[in-house]
Order: C-alpha cells, then sequence, then structure tokens
C-alpha cells in the first residue's frame, strides 16, 4: 500500500471538519503497514482513522491474488458506521472480497460452519440455550444409551425448587475440568456415567449440525486446533490486512481466534485496555497484555486538558493524554453530600449545567447521571434518585419504544438469540394489559409458558416473523417498530389493539434512536433541564455535553475509595480484582464529558483526601 501525502490531505476533507488535521500520531498509523497493537485514549478518534484507513487501502484494490480486507468487532454498528462516512465509497469495503461485520459472525462464516460440514449433511444450526435444551432432553428421553443422565435429571428437577421442566434443568448443566456441574454446585466426577453421558450428548447433536450459541466459540477452537494451518493458509489467502476494533473487549476464546487465524495477515488490533468493563458487574475480563512496540494515539477530541490530566492517574501506564481540539476552561467539580442530602445532587448538577450555560448550546447538550453499581447493598444509583430505583423493579410501565430500543441494542450488538426473547417478554405484557391468562395454568403468561402459544398461532408464522427483523439491513426505529405493531396486529383482535394505545404512545420526538426513560426532569429559572440515568456499563463509547458520576459501593466499599490512592499518586494496596473493575469503570466514565465533569461522593470519602481535588471546584452540600 502506497500512500502520499495527498492521499491524506483527501481523506481529511472527506472525514474532518473544515480546517482540522489528522495528528502526527494519526498519519503514522495511517501510514503503517505491518501488524501493530494500537492503543488509542477516550475520544482519540480512531473510529474516524480506521475509516480514513479502510478508505485509503480501498484505492489500492484489488490487492494481489484479489485478497481483500477484513475489519472484525463486537457489534454490527461498523457497517452504518461505513456508510455513513465513507457515503459512495463505501460499496466497494462492503463487497467481494472484504468481510465487515462481528467477531461472531466471522467465526461462525469461516471457521464454524465449514467445520462442521465435516461431521453432518444435514442443515447447521446456532440456537440459544432454551432451544438446545429442548434438543438435549428430546435425545436424552427417547435414546436409551443416555439412560444414567435421564435419571439424573428427573431426580434433579424432582428435588428443586427451582427447576420445573426437563428441558430447563439439562440446558444449564455444564462440563468444568471434565466434571458435570450445575451453577455452582459440582453434580457427578469426571468417570462418572452421567457426566460422559453429557459429553457424548453433545457430541451426538454436534454431529447432527445443532450447536449451541454459548458453545460456538469452544467448537470455533476445536476447528483451529484441528485445522489450524489450514485455516491460516485459506484466511491469509482471503484477507490481506484485517483490523479488530475494540480488542480489549475480546474475551479468551475471542483473542485465542483471532491470533491464530491472522497469523499471515496484517493484523492490527486497536483499542484501550483501560476500557475493558464490559457489560456488568460481574463480567470476568481478560487481560490484554500489551507488546512493548505497541503504537499510541495519545491526544483525545473530546475533553478539555483539565479532565485529561484527571484520567492519566487512573491508566495502567499512566501515559499522558493531550487534549486536542477542546478550548473548554471549566473545571471539573466535585459534589460533597452529606448522608441526608444525598437527594438534592442531581439538583446541583443541574445548577452546574446552567452556570455554565451548557443547556444553550446548539445543538442541544447531553446529560448523563451514571454510575457503578445498580442494584444492591449499600448507596446505588438509585438512592441519588428514587424513581430509577422504583423504575428499574417495576417493568410493567414500560411501552413499545423500549421494546423497540432492546431490539436494537441486540441486533447491533450481534445478539440475535436475544430478539425472540425481548419479543416474547413483549408480549407476555401485552397478555397481562389485556387480561389473558395460561390456560394450563390460571396463571399470566411468563416468557417460557407463551412460547408453545405463539408457535401453534393458527395466524401467524412466529419463527418467520423473527427472522425478518434479524435480517434487516438497517436496524431504524420506524422499521423495527411497525414490524412489531403489525406482529401484535395480527396476535391480538382490534378490541385488544384499542386498550393499548398507552403502549402505543411514541416516547420519542422525531423517531430518534435513544432510551426516553429514566429522566430526570429539572427546571431552573423556567428552563426545563433533562439529566438520564445510567449504569457505566451502558455509556461506554458514548459522549456527553456533562457528566455526573455517582460514587456508589459494593462488596463493603466504593468504587471511589478503591481508586483513592492513584490520585495521591500511591499505587493501591493489596489489589483485588474489585479494584482494578473499579479503576477502569471509574476512568470510562470520567472520559465521557466535552464540556463538564461533576463527581458526588459521600462526605466522609471527601474527609483525608481534599488533597486529591485540589484542582476541582468544591460544592459541599450541607
Amino acid at each position: 500500500m502506497i500512500i502520499n501525502e495527498q492521499d491524506i490531505v483527501d481523506v481529511e476533507k472527506m472525514l474532518l471538519p473544515q480546517n482540522c488535521n489528522f495528528s502526527t500520531e494519526g498519519k503514522e498509523f495511517l501510514l503503517c503497514n505491518e501488524s501493530k497493537e494500537v492503543l488509542a485514549c477516550p475520544g482519540s478518534g480512531k473510529t474516524t482513522l480506521l475509516m480514513a484507513k479502510l478508505y485509503l487501502l480501498s484505492k489500492s484494490m484489488p490487492f494481489p491474488n484479489n485478497a481483500g480486507i477484513c475489519v472484525l468487532s463486537h457489534t454490527n454498528v461498523a457497517v452504518n458506521e461505513i456508510k455513513k462516512k465513507l457515503g459512495s465509497a463505501s460499496d466497494k469495503i462492503l463487497s467481494y472480497p472484504n468481510f465487515v461485520g462481528t467477531i461472531q459472525s466471522f467465526i461462525d462464516k469461516f471457521v464454524l460452519f465449514p467445520y462442521l460440514t465435516h461431521f453432518t449433511s444435514g442443515n447447521i444450526e446456532i440456537v440459544d440455550e432454551e432451544k438446545y435444551g429442548v434438543y438435549m432432553w428430546r435425545e436424552c428421553n427417547y435414546n436409551n444409551k443416555f439412560r444414567k443422565l435421564k435419571y439424573l435429571i428427573l431426580a434433579g428437577v424432582k428435588n428443586s425448587k427451582f427447576y420445573e421442566s426437563k428441558e430447563d434443568y439439562i440446558k444449564d448443566l455444564f462440563l468444568n475440568k471434565g466434571e458435570l456441574w450445575l451453577g455452582k454446585t459440582k453434580i457427578a466426577g469426571p468417570s462418572a456415567d452421567s457426566t460422559l453421558q453429557f459429553k457424548q450428548l453433545k457430541e451426538t447433536l454436534k454431529l447432527r449440525g445443532l450447536v449451541k450459541f454459548d458453545d460456538s466459540y469452544e467448537l470455533g477452537i476445536e476447528a483451529i486446533d484441528t485445522y489450524g494451518d489450514e485455516l491460516i493458509k485459506l484466511i491469509s489467502k482471503r484477507f490481506r490486512y484485517a483490523f479488530v476494533d475494540e480488542y480489549q473487549d475480546c474475551n479468551y476464546l475471542q483473542c485465542k481466534a483471532v491470533n491464530q487465524l491472522f497469523k499471515k495477515t496484517t493484523l492490527q488490533k486497536i483499542g484501550d485496555v483501560d476500557q475493558a468493563i464490559y457489560n456488568n458487574i460481574h463480567a470476568e475480563e481478560i487481560a490484554w497484555t500489551v507488546s512493548e512496540d505497541a503504537f499510541t494515539l495519545p491526544g483525545s477530541n473530546r475533553y478539555n486538558q483539565k479532565i485529561a490530566n484527571i484520567l492519566v492517574p487512573l491508566r495502567t501506564n499512566k501515559n499522558p493524554i493531550l487534549s486536542l481540539s477542546n478550548n473548554c476552561q471549566i473545571p471539573p467539580t466535585l459534589i460533597v453530600y452529606s448522608e441526608n442530602k444525598i437527594s438534592d445532587v442531581i439538583d446541583a448538577f443541574c445548577k452546574e449545567i446552567k452556570n455554565n450555560k451548557l443547556d444553550k448550546l446548539n445543538p442541544k447538550g447531553t446529560f448523563k447521571a451514571i454510575g457503578m453499581i445498580k442494584n444492591g447493598t449499600g448507596i446505588t444509583i438509585g438512592d441519588y434518585w428514587d424513581k430509577y430505583k422504583k423504575e428499574e423493579i417495576n417493568s410493567s410501565n414500560l411501552c413499545l419504544d423500549d421494546y423497540v430500543f432492546e431490539l436494537i441494542s441486540q441486533l447491533e450488538s450481534g445478539n440475535l438469540y436475544n430478539v425472540d426473547k425481548v419479543i416474547r417478554k413483549m408480549l407476555c405484557q401485552i397478555c397481562f394489559i389485556c387480561g389473558y391468562v395460561d390456560e394450563k395454568t390460571n396463571r399470566s403468561f411468563t416468557v417460557k409458558t407463551i412460547k408453545d402459544k405463539l408457535y401453534s398461532c393458527e395466524e401467524i408464522e412466529y419463527p418467520k416473523s423473527i427472522l425478518e427483523i434479524c435480517n434487516l439491513k438497517n436496524f431504524a426505529y420506524q422499521e423495527i417498530r411497525e414490524h412489531l405493531i403489525s406482529l401484535i396486529n395480527k396476535i391480538f383482535d382490534s378490541a385488544d389493539v384499542n386498550t393499548l394505545q398507552d403502549f402505543f404512545e411514541v416516547q420519542c420526538g422525531n423517531n430518534e434512536i435513544g432510551k426516553i426513560k429514566n429522566i430526570w426532569k429539572s427546571e431552573i429559572d423556567d428552563d426545563e433541564i433533562n439529566i438520564q440515568f445510567e449504569t457505566t456499563y451502558k455509556v461506554k463509547g458514548e459522549t456527553h455535553t456533562a457528566t455526573l458520576y455517582l460514587e456508589t459501593e459494593t462488596n463493603r466499599a466504593s468504587d471511589i475509595k478503591r481508586v483513592m490512592p492513584l490520585f495521591h499518586g500511591k499505587e493501591i494496596k493489596n489489589k483485588k480484582d474489585i479494584h482494578e473493575k473499579s479503576r477502569k469503570v471509574v476512568y470510562v466514565g470520567f472520559s465521557r464529558p466535552t464540556h463538564l465533569l461533576c463527581l458526588a461522593v459521600q462526605k466522609k470519602t471527601f474527609l483525608s483526601n481534599e488533597n486529591a481535588f485540589a484542582d476541582w471546584k468544591i460544592i459541599e452540600l450541607q
């Protein structure tokens, strides 16, 4: 690939605001033509740089032997980003021989499906755990060679207060170091008949082309271990360049698959090791051991230098961050509250937004209050606003748009197996509103009990309806909403639909995609300021005008207390996994705002730590 100065000027005009240029490090990345790890701080513009690199590569296509480019991510939004940023130039990048998609879809297409064709001539099907449980029990129940496993399951369901069906019980069994486990309980040892039969049962289904979604990576690794050299040769022949975005979010199996398959391909892994917070507090994290010659993008276009300086102590390597284009001079603000003043924190945040005239920005700003812990003992996000906690507990007030946005989230994340569950949950709520109950139990429908009803419904082909949504090219709000309304109209009669007007009510103006719930509305001098509440996990990758980070507690301590030594320039003593998770979550949360960063802490956290906040504006709520 040969790139000259004029190529970079052209792509700058295409992708950057007027009179803006890529940084020196950014240009070095565009010119880099070897396998590299690329460390990018929050707001570094790595997505734009990746788009620029793809555009420049596309100008050199076709490559020798008609090889292409592979772009892997964790969600399906990469396709939309390429279309939005590159316009007509995206056609070449999104067509053969290139591949743009999730790591999961890549493994399925290029590794798992070809591997399974060695064993079966039938259709290959990757199913969710519920459907897999049905297949497992059916085989176990009717095949005498699994009788020991069958008796174990029957006894387990009979003695369980939690499991009502054999299908649910068997789907939750798993192998751990050769032993059979259920949850945190070991059921049988490695040489027990039931354990050996469980292994044989999964092998039997695999030979028929039936794979549980959660097992697909393991089978992909099995394929790589078996046919590694052949696969590497085929992949390197098909793809000249490969890029993995948000590499820090890869789990162990994904890392192994990527590094094995692209051994002979120019591979560039892009991400920020300090943003590996995954989806929730319970997710296990895989440490990304960055190579010493990793390429760095140290500049940020998002926040001002004052926020950048606060982030540095939270980084693994403590490398400085340079604010490139944000001239905002608003200092970070600390809101210290006494125990009985926690409910005043959000109003204080709104006043800071108003005082700094951020509510007058055009376009209107995004203001969010975020935290690490959603529910639990100790202080949580809901303690700052009681309604948030109540809304999270009570899901009966969900409306159609809530399900639309949840489907958009699942589709963009590549979690097609969750689409059916979301829709069944919605239909259960509609049945409850309309007064329908399950004739067998005379109780409200559940996500599980409504499934048989839907599959036997003569008015619709339910599986086909789910497939239509999964096959949508663009996960647009209006299109998904219309699909759901059409499905509801087919299942329920007109009298029922007429009772659902509140459920159908549009919750977002101008069809904007965004969850319009968990909103705190504050009026100051007749101006309304809306604050949206979320967990830090939900806002990763977002940019806000102002962010309020809320101190929360778990395991008898708060996230802010755990990371406080870092702000004093010290290392954390007796460091455990929860300290590392807290560091990353705080780092992600603090790096969201363009203008105003606020942090709310208890008075007991602030006392004895005043020196750490010497450069902050302090507001004390007495």
